[in-house]
């Protein structure tokens, strides 16, 4: 992908960390959850040794961004991901189920 194209969709997976962090805290500490911010309140372990494999960690920065490449790729615009339509579809993009 160029490097446009790879610089929206870094800041994409920003707004989408940030979507999925709100779900997780109440309501009171959604405010202070920001795109600019998000990766403080992340794990610092990208990645995850099992069975002599090294695998992306779930939810980091870095899975966020190969899984988008897969539905650009796949042929949904940017525009139109969003934290939901991203949770309800990121299933069939790491384990080729439906």
């Amino acid at each position: 992908m160029n490097s446009k194209t790879m610089k929206l969709i870094r800041k994409k997976s920003l707004d989408i960390l940030a979507d999925w962090m709100h779900t997780l805290v109440p309501e009171e500490d959604q405010n202070k959850i920001t795109p600019a911010n998000v990766e403080d309140f992340l794990s610092q372990q990208e990645y995850i040794y099992n069975n002599k494999t090294l695998y992306k960690s779930i939810y980091t920065r870095s899975w966020v961004v190969s899984v988008l490449k897969k539905m650009i790729k796949d042929g949904h615009t940017l525009n139109n991901i969003d934290y939901t339509m991203f949770n309800s579809s990121y299933r069939k993009y790491i384990y080729g189920k439906n």
